[in-house]
């Protein structure tokens, strides 16, 4: 997914897990400097991602702590990305008050953009805008589809196909 790097403002984009998924399944976002191909290293296994297990009910960023709720299958996880404030909220078939702020803080080389390991799973990456599937949610108040920016030449990192 070309051009879904992002360095400021606010913005919005999905999850959606097509059946059951895997136990290890790592979704969230990195950074320019991540790169799986150097190593066997899944999203937030490193300093340059950040990532949601909902397996193992943990968040990882270099290292891991509980966090959140378990993955099921179906489910549609939304990620809000407030590039402005550096905070990461993660949401669930459209609810926050069971997940909310994972990250905040963050330090993003070069911007962020979507970056997933599927473990097996079968994984949509939603981004509305008119690109590709539409959002199966709104996004929050003052939130943008990921859809309506391409700031430069990025990439979207799976650490297996999605």
């Amino acid at each position: 997914m070309p051009g879904l790097v992002v360095t400021t403002g606010k913005w919005y984009f999905e999850y959606e897990f097509v059946g059951s998924p895997g136990t290890y399944v790592q979704i969230g976002v990195a950074d320019t400097l991540f790169d799986p191909a150097d190593s066997s290293d899944g999203v937030g296994d490193d300093k340059h991602s950040w990532g949601f297990d909902g397996g193992r009910r943990c968040l990882w960023n270099d290292g891991q702590r509980s966090w959140g709720r378990r993955h099921r299958e179906d489910a549609v996880y939304n990620i809000c990305l407030d590039m402005d404030a550096k905070v990461i909220r993660f949401g669930l078939d459209g609810s926050y008050e069971s997940m909310g702020d994972a990250f905040t803080g963050f330090e993003a080389v070069g911007g962020l953009f979507p970056a997933a390991t599927p473990a097996m799973s079968k994984l949509r990456v939603l981004i509305g805008g008119g690109h590709g599937s539409p959002l199966k949610h709104d996004p929050p108040a003052g939130f943008r589809p990921l859809g309506e920016r391409a700031v430069m030449p990025g990439r979207a990192a799976v650490t297996a196909a999605l």
